[in-house]
């Protein structure tokens, strides 16, 4: 994978807005490490991508990634957490069913396979990171 000067550019931008906002609005910081590590997820050759992505699995992962942050914020705004999960678990299973019966339903398995670890990979990790230093305080 061969980068050009304006995604190195693009991808220390992002990288020192991580580190300068990750003791201020950490949701900012999070959302923009989902998406950094979701871009690179999306580069690796596994379960149907070979190195790239088109178009449109690109958007479908984006939307789908801001929307499943939405639920994100519920964690700040209502400060209880199992709603919180409970949101996020229900949108990406629901997601999930889009994606393997709604789009194309019967072919390209290992593709939506891909696209459904690649957002799980993505979010769930950090959200969870979050969730318990929130239930330690």
């Amino acid at each position: 994978m061969g980068l050009n000067f304006f995604q190195i550019a693009v991808l220390l931008i992002l990288i020192g807005v991580i580190i300068v906002f990750w003791k201020k609005l950490q949701i900012v910081s999070t959302f923009l490490l989902g998406g950094l590590l979701l871009m690179g997820l999306c580069s690796l050759d596994f379960l149907g991508f070979q190195g790239t992505s088109s178009a449109l699995i690109g958007f479908i992962l984006a939307v789908a990634y801001c929307m499943i942050n939405i639920t994100y914020l519920i964690l700040y705004i209502k400060k209880d957490h199992r709603i919180s999960l409970i949101y996020a678990i229900a949108f990406f299973t629901l997601f999930t069913l889009f994606c393997l019966f709604y789009i194309d339903s019967g072919k390209y398995y290992e593709l939506k396979f891909g696209i459904i670890v690649r957002l799980f990979l993505s979010f769930f990790p950090l959200y969870f990171f979050k969730y318990y230093k929130t239930n330690k305080e």
